[in-house]
């Protein structure tokens, strides 16, 4: 989560994730950063997960590049966010509402870090939307 904004653990809650109408996995959140209007917390994937994987292995990439370089690979971000967008990654309530969302990352360092839990970021679209507990359990 960044830093710039302000992190609220007033929230926690789950919704499950979708590529197309894949289910991937679900989402334990547990953050809300009001300035980035990004919910965050533990994603859970289920076996269709390793489907859309290699997208979200491109961001890991790209971090661990930054981290270890100091630069950003510009290319492999953008390689990234397109793959992802083909994606058609949606979040959805307990009650199969789409939450209207700008973007979902999945961050997996799992072949870096055995045994690691995957984190999920979803930026959600107005910055008037504030999920509650009640509209994820």
């Amino acid at each position: 989560m960044s830093s710039c904004g302000m992190i609220e653990s007033r929230f926690t809650g789950k919704c499950t994730i979708y590529a197309a109408d894949l289910l991937i996995g679900t989402a334990m959140l547990t953050s809300y950063d009001r300035g980035m209007n990004v919910y965050g917390g533990r994603f859970v994937p289920t076996e269709a997960y390793g489907r859309c994987r290699s997208v979200f292995l491109l961001y890991s990439e790209a971090a661990l590049m930054r981290e270890e370089t100091g630069r950003e690979d510009n290319r492999l971000l953008q390689r990234f966010f397109q793959e992802r967008d083909r994606l058609n990654l949606q979040a959805r309530t307990a009650g199969g509402i789409t939450i209207p969302t700008t973007a979902i990352t999945i961050i997996d360092f799992t072949d870096e870090i055995p045994g690691d839990e995957l984190e999920i970021e979803i930026l959600v679209d107005d910055p008037h939307t504030h999920l509650t507990a009640a509209e994820t359990e």
